[in-house]
C-alpha cells in the first residue's frame, strides 16, 4: 500500500483508474488514524495444537519514499510517523518494525510455557489488514549464529530456539529435543581430567547462569546400543556450558 501526505493527512493512494478517484474524496481515503495505530504482535503458536499466547512486544513505524533503492536501510533511520511532519505531497510506503521479549518462565499468565515446540509468528495490522507471517524469512547473520539452547527455570527446563528448514524460527520447549543433537556440541574437545578413574569435562552449546548438581551425562556403546547415566554438574563458561560427571 502506497499513501500521500497531504493536507496535514495520510491519503491511501489506491491502485485505481483516474475516474474511480475522482468519485473518492479525501476524507474517504483518510488514513491518518489507522496509519499510526499500526503494529506487529508476536505470538507463539503451538505447533501440536494451534494454541496461541501473545508475547510483549513494542511496535514502531517508518516510513519511506516510494523509489527508495534499498527500504531496510532507509528505514532504519525510522522516520516515525507520529514524529517530524513528513513533507506535503509525499509518496511514501510504511515499515513496521516490532521488538519482543520472549520469557518462557512467564509467557502464559505468569507461567512458564508448556513443552512442544511453538512457532513464533509476526501478526502485522495495519489499515483494516493483519497477515501472519513466520518469523525468519530475512534475517541476519549474527541472528542465526546466536540462535543456541538455553536451560531456564526451576525446575529447569531446556529452550531450544531453532531455524527449521525453511528458515523459520521455532522454540522447542523440553527434553524431548526433535532438534539436531549436534548443535548442542561445538567442535572444541572433551578435556579428559588425572583423577582416579577419569574425569571428562564437555564443552556443550548451551547457556546457563548457573551451576546445577542435577544433570545427567549419558554414555552410548556403539556397538551394542547400551547406555549408562553417570551424575554430572554443569556449569557456566566463558561461552556455552561444561558438564563434568561427579
Amino acid at each position: 500500500m502506497t499513501f500521500t501526505h497531504r493536507g496535514g493527512r495520510d491519503l491511501l493512494t489506491p491502485p485505481l483508474t483516474a475516474e474511480a478517484l475522482a468519485a473518492l474524496s479525501p476524507d474517504d481515503l483518510d488514513s491518518t488514524m489507522r496509519l499510526a495505530q499500526a503494529k506487529v504482535d508476536v505470538v507463539l503458536r503451538a505447533k501440536s495444537t494451534s494454541a496461541e499466547h501473545f508475547v510483549p512486544a513494542t511496535s514502531a513505524i517508518a516510513r519511506y519514499p516510494v523509489g527508495a533503492s534499498d527500504v531496510r536501510a532507509y528505514a532504519a533511520t525510522m522516520t516515525d510517523c507520529t514524529g517530524t511532519e513528513p513533507v506535503s505531497g509525499e509518496t511514501f510506503r510504511t515499515v513496521v518494525t516490532c521488538e519482543a521479549h520472549i520469557d518462557i518462565r512467564s509467557v502464559v499468565a505468569s507461567t512458564p510455557l508448556s513443552s512442544g515446540i511453538w512457532d513464533v509468528v509476526a501478526r502485522i495490522s495495519c489499515c483494516g489488514w493483519t497477515k501472519d507471517a513466520r518469523v525468519g524469512a530475512m534475517k541476519t547473520v549474527k541472528a542465526a549464529e546466536r540462535c543456541i539452547p538455553a536451560i531456564v527455570g526451576e525446575p529447569a527446563q531446556m529452550v531450544t530456539p531453532h531455524w527449521t528448514d525453511r528458515g523459520h524460527l521455532s522454540i522447542e520447549v523440553g527434553e524431548q529435543c526433535t532438534v539436531k543433537r549436534d548443535m548442542l556440541v561445538p567442535a572444541e574437545p572433551a578435556l579428559v581430567g588425572p583423577h582416579a578413574g577419569f574425569v571428562v569435562t564437555l564443552p556443550l552449546r548451551v547457556l546457563t547462569t548457573q551451576a546445577r548438581s542435577d544433570a545427567v551425562m549419558r554414555l552410548l556403546h556403539e556397538g551394542t546400543d547400551r547406555t549408562i547415566d553417570l551424575p554430572a554438574e554443569l556449569s557456566p563458561a566463558v561461552a556455552g556450558a561444561r558438564a563434568t560427571p561427579r
